[in-house]
């Protein structure tokens, strides 16, 4: 059957002038925009296998706009194909009618609305819905359109950690914007927490970048709200910003595998690594570290890098660290870090697990 496809936009729009002196301000504002779209669909007993799935592409809209769509239902199978409750996928859909029987060879109506959003996290948006008859699904559908003239950001929320000592962080956010929704017509507003920042739309790599102080964590935490929108279709979108302040030490990883090797006087030991990086260090200064358990500090290996890096080679001998600790309690190592800037003590936990060395061996000795 050939499917046939009709689209009618109406918007209704006034110009509101306002004459102060010499100087007229026109503002225009979008008061209604509708569209009208005809589709038909086709069950077959093929489509049994799918349990009766159909997808329908709408087409292109405008945010905002209210979709009344037509929809013909065929039931060329060989069963009856009845309905009595209908399952949305979205408060933005309406469907009528609710329940209906359709015999081999009979046709229905279906009248959707769909009001399209004037936020979008996507420029693909999904209206879908299911037929059940009692608890058993008969068929859904899954419609899709494409917004025109929208923009947006794919993230809900953003995190920026600053670390002490670091004059500023660089802050990229993705956003999609369609064909519609040119550079010249997209605007940026940031919430008064954040609105001394400066952010800049790359509009090619579709990003946005802002240089963020340290000095915007002074006090504390601080969120704010960044908001995009295309002025001509009203498309509009938020992204929550946090900033943060941070150590400006990391160490990882966050848990140390051991594994157990003769030590050069003939009794075993453990060993492992550890890696320190200090973000503010100057070029060929690196973080020193001191290692501890319980008590015993521990020696290590310290290899530096020009880049404020340093990896730890930690030596454990088996009178501070007995394999039976490792599988009867949990035991961390104290790593006490001093950086260009701050100094931190942080407890890397020990973990073993079945495939670890420690344990191989232990079920060796046994």
């Amino acid at each position: 059957m050939k499917k046939t496809v009709l689209i009618q936009i109406v918007a209704t729009v006034f110009l509101a002038v306002s004459v102060d002196g010499d100087d007229a301000a026109v503002t225009k504002h979008q008061i209604d925009k509708k569209a009208t779209v005809a589709k038909s669909i086709v069950f077959t007993d093929a489509d049994q296998n799918t349990f009766f799935q159909k997808e329908l592409d709408l087409g292109g809209f405008l945010p905002g706009t209210e979709i009344a769509c037509e929809l013909a239902v065929t039931n060329n199978s060989e069963r009856t194909l009845s309905f009595t409750r209908l399952m949305k996928g979205c408060k933005c859909l309406s469907i009528e009618p609710q329940s209906a029987s359709l015999l081999p060879g009979e046709s229905l109506d279906l009248r959707l609305v769909i009001r399209t959003p004037l936020r979008s996290k996507t420029e693909v948006q999904r209206a879908s819905f299911s037929a059940y008859d009692g608890n058993t699904l008969r068929f859904g559908i899954k419609t899709r359109y494409s917004g025109k003239g929208v923009v947006g950001f794919p993230a809900t929320a953003v995190s920026l950690k600053l670390p002490k000592g670091v004059q500023s962080e660089k802050l990229s956010i993705s956003f999609f914007a369609d064909t519609l929704s040119p550079e010249q017509l997209v605007a940026l507003e940031a919430s008064p927490a954040i609105s001394k920042i400066d952010f800049k739309i790359d509009f090619e790599n579709k990003v946005i970048l802002a240089d963020i102080p340290e000095s915007i964590v002074q006090n504390g935490r601080v969120s704010g709200e960044l908001i995009i929108r295309n002025i001509e279709t009203g498309a509009v979108d938020q992204v929550v910003i946090d900033f943060e302040s941070t150590s400006s030490i990391e160490i990882y990883p966050s848990s140390l595998r051991l594994f157990s090797r003769a030590a050069s006087d003939g009794t075993k030991e453990f060993v492992g690594s550890l890696v320190v990086h200090d973000k503010v260090a100057s070029v060929g200064k690196s973080p020193h570290a001191t290692f501890s358990i319980d008590g015993h500090k521990l020696s290590s290996d310290r290899r530096a890098t020009n880049k404020g890096v340093a990896v730890f080679k930690l030596k454990i001998p088996s009178d501070v660290l007995d394999k039976s600790d490792l599988q009867t309690k949990k035991t961390s190592v104290l790593c006490e870090v001093v950086g260009s800037q701050s100094r931190i003590a942080r407890l890397i936990p020990i973990v073993t697990t079945i495939n670890d060395p420690i344990q191989n061996e232990t079920a060796g000795d046994k």
